[in-house]
């Protein structure tokens, strides 16, 4: 399906050309009629194209005014049509039936794309919806017959209102008839609602209830979220188990649980016993999937050359990185780092905050 169909007189195919090749640099698919090959049925070709492009440009003049087949490929665009004319062109000349259309001079160039951006993304979101209504359709009927899966990616639906209204007690229902069953995401899912308190009434029993069924099924998410909210519990064997659950997360390459684990063993909490080697390779392993906090934080053991060697250069190369990604404590460690009294030890360390979150 192209995006965008362009109607033109034959007198005006360089106009029209320069038109396709600035939109196809901007990303769009066009179609215009020098993509007709011999053999092709003009009118069958044409017609399938007009109804399946998102959008058709007509290009008015003199001579496209007065062409039986201009007129008509604008007639069969219906709401698609976007009005363009030629510099020069006299709109009294346009056909009658398109005069009350808004006609744009070519030459407006950012007026045209913009008109066409428009219409192209309506189409695609009107084609979206389709789409989303016609997948809930198919896991509408695949949930009623038993398939533990559909009901999960139903009840999502219903949350987010994609292909369904939004429906919080049938997301609800159709998320605990897949935990029940042992779907491991529908258990995941379910322990942040009530964690939350979004879509069910908050309930840290039931959180934690949902995120262990997840855990133990090797659900890394809810190993890491669960580990969270045991970390700084009261209770010891709740900060222990919430370190082994970061190590079973981190493990299997969770960037989230993986920067926990280097701060854990960077600052010594959480019953971990500071150790900066240890603390090095969490953050490296983090600093690798791209995390910014893990790349500040590791920085700072090289500029240190603390449980590696010393590396002012990348140490330095650790704060930009994490200063593109919008780093506040890298760009202030960048920036204090310029001064040749700067004490590494004195660097602002990235932490969770309240809540750690993944990336």
């Amino acid at each position: 399906m192209a995006d965008i169909f362009i109607s033109y007189s034959k007198q005006d195919r360089p106009v029209a050309e320069a038109l396709a090749n600035e939109l196809i640099a901007h990303g769009f698919d066009v179609w215009w009629d020098f993509r007709l090959y011999a053999g092709d049925d003009f009118h069958d070709v044409i017609l399938e194209q007009i109804r399946n492009a998102r959008a058709v440009v007509v290009i008015w003049s003199d001579a496209a005014a007065a062409s039986n087949w201009v007129r008509g490929e604008a007639q069969e665009a219906g709401d698609k049509l976007i009005s363009t004319c030629v510099r020069g062109f006299n709109l009294q000349n346009t056909p009658l039936n398109f005069r009350y259309i808004h006609t744009e001079v070519l030459d407006n160039r950012s007026q045209v794309l913009e008109a066409i951006r428009r219409k192209v993304e309506l189409a695609r979101n009107a084609e979206r919806i389709i789409l989303q209504q016609t997948e809930a359709v198919r896991l509408e009927t695949a949930a009623v017959s038993g398939d533990v899966e559909a009901r999960y990616e139903l009840g999502i639906r219903y949350i987010l209102g994609e292909g369904v209204q939004k429906d919080e007690k049938r997301a609800s229902q159709l998320l605990h008839q897949a935990a029940e069953e042992g779907f491991a995401a529908a258990q995941g899912a379910l322990g942040a609602m009530y964690e939350k308190g979004r879509w069910v009434a908050k309930d840290e029993v039931k959180a934690i209830h949902f995120y262990r069924m997840a855990a133990e099924q090797g659900d890394i998410d809810a190993q890491f979220c669960l580990a969270q909210l045991f970390i700084n519990a009261l209770e010891e064997h709740k900060r222990r188990e919430a370190v082994v659950l970061f190590h079973r997360a981190a493990g299997q390459g969770h960037v989230g649980a993986q920067f926990v684990l280097g701060l854990l063993y960077d600052i010594g909490m959480g019953g971990v016993v500071k150790d900066d080697k240890e603390a090095v390779r969490f953050y490296r392993l983090a600093a690798e999937q791209g995390n910014a906090k893990a790349r500040n934080n590791l920085a700072s053991y090289y500029a240190e050359g603390r449980g590696v060697a010393k590396d002012y250069e990348e140490a330095m190369r650790l704060y930009r990185l994490a200063a593109d990604q919008g780093c506040e404590e890298a760009r202030t460690n960048l920036s204090e780092a310029q001064d040749k009294n700067w004490d590494p030890s004195s660097a602002a360390l990235c932490t969770p905050g309240e809540k750690t979150e993944p990336n």
